[in-house]
């Protein structure tokens, strides 16, 4: 009977081995494909909410489907983010309907760096009038367009940044190689509704093996090499 205790305990510390050596070896799967119609009354757990305006689910305007999400940033901003966790390349869009902004305003989607810091901002700033942004810069690239619904597309790798409107590159930039969020915004008066948000986006690089787990499996590997020169009477 003791060398059956003693066989579970190994037993039990070897499965620790095998699933701290399996979580270092693992990847960790940040990216992945992911689709927004913004059918739900609510918002889906993919986003988090930030700014000081307004944010609603709303029939009134959609692409597509029954329900697009409405934001209205008022004297501040308003919007929704997916932070990744990790350097992200990949494709992301969401067709936008702006509403007139107050001078200054606008409506866009956006990508952060880890520090979030923006590095490319794809905005209506005026009626009919469009801009890509990257890196800080005021008006990369300005041109105009009807009012209405558009898609606005980003595409980023390792030879840069591309911005799509209605499907077609605009822009491109070789500064820009990868982002850790994406963020739908209106600010300083602007508004607008955004629907049929599509993402597919693969992690820049594997994150490195957390503390926690590295741990574990030093730890693990110890108390079985303890018991194995041990006595089996205990």
């Amino acid at each position: 009977m003791t060398f059956f205790r003693l066989s579970k305990r190994k037993s039990y510390f070897s499965g620790l081995v095998a699933l701290a050596a399996a979580l270092v070896s693992a990847p960790v799967a940040y990216g992945g494909v992911f689709t927004d119609g913004f059918e739900s009354p609510t918002l889906n757990s993919f986003w988090v909410t930030e700014g000081g305006g307004t944010f609603a689910i709303t029939t009134a305007s959609p692409y597509a489907g029954q329900s697009s999400v409405h934001l209205n940033s008022g004297s501040s901003y308003s919007g929704i983010a997916h932070y990744f966790g990790a350097e992200q390349t990949g494709d992301v869009s969401v067709y936008m309907q702006a509403e007139d902004p107050q001078a200054g305003g606008g409506t866009a989607i956006e990508l952060y760096d880890p520090d979030h810091n923006w590095v490319a901002v794809f905005q209506r700033n005026a009626p009919g009038s469009f801009v890509a942004r990257v890196l800080g810069d005021v008006a990369d690239f300005n041109f105009s367009a009807p009012e209405g619904w558009h898609q606005m597309g980003l595409s980023v790798g390792a030879s840069g940044i591309s911005f799509l409107f209605d499907g077609t590159t605009v822009f491109s930039d070789s500064r820009v190689t990868a982002f850790s969020t994406v963020d739908l915004q209106a600010w300083a008066g602007g508004a607008g509704n955004w629907d049929n948000f599509a993402l597919n986006t693969t992690a820049a690089e594997t994150p490195e093996p957390s503390t926690w787990v590295l741990a574990l499996t030093a730890f693990s590997v110890t108390l079985i090499r303890a018991r194995k020169s041990g006595s089996r009477s205990v």
